[in-house]
């Protein structure tokens, strides 16, 4: 499994578009979890910490775009 944790947005207000590619995630964003897997979208405003996890050794491949 692997663990990537952000304590703040490096520009806090950017609107995130994550597509998930293959595996699964587990992304927390702003203090709410998300499970996504193969072929989800996820849409977010970033304004606080951010986790993404992996619950396997499997990984993960995802897409994110930021406008």
């Amino acid at each position: 499994a692997t663990r990537i944790s952000y304590p703040e947005p490096s520009k806090p207000g950017l609107e995130h578009h994550l597509v998930m590619l293959e595996g699964r995630l587990s992304l927390t964003v702003n203090g709410a979890t998300h499970d996504v897997g193969a072929g989800d979208c996820l849409r977010y405003r970033l304004d606080g910490a951010t986790v993404f996890s992996t619950p396997d050794d499997d990984g993960a491949r995802y897409i994110l775009f930021m406008v």
